[in-house]
């Protein structure tokens, strides 16, 4: 079967999603590709993937949404998986604007290989989470 990036991330972050908890807002960077995902109550209340070309872009799509999700950027956290860096432009944006900005970890329960285990655990999250989608 067929597997779509998006369907992983979706599949992945059901299993972190808290079940009786507030809205919680994640998302998977990549060159400029943004995917947001808003579960609440381990349901998926959002999700689309934008397209940026700046840093302004993507702070633009990310408080756009989070103000639509009444999310507030002072007090809700999101989490962050993908290309991108503590010491990169858009992570450096992102904290200016959202004050509880986290790098997600990989899945727990599965083994991976060792030629991995250099990478950023927020970095292949689309790889590490394939076993959920089965």
């Amino acid at each position: 079967s067929y597997r779509h990036q998006t369907s992983v991330f979706i599949s992945t972050l059901l299993h972190y999603s808290d079940r009786h908890g507030t809205k919680k807002l994640m998302g998977f960077v990549e060159k400029n590709n943004l995917t947001l995902l808003v579960f609440q109550g381990g349901m998926l209340q959002f999700c689309n993937v934008f397209h940026y070309t700046t840093p302004e872009d993507f702070i633009y799509f990310l408080l756009l949404i989070m103000q639509e999700q009444k999310l507030n950027p002072e007090e809700d956290v999101i989490k962050i998986w993908g290309d991108m860096t503590y010491d990169s432009a858009l992570f450096t944006m992102m904290r200016k604007y959202i004050r509880h900005v986290y790098f997600g970890n990989k899945p727990a329960g599965a083994a991976y290989s060792y030629k991995l285990e250099d990478q950023f655990e927020h970095r292949y999250l689309d790889v590490y989470g394939i076993h959920f989608c089965e």
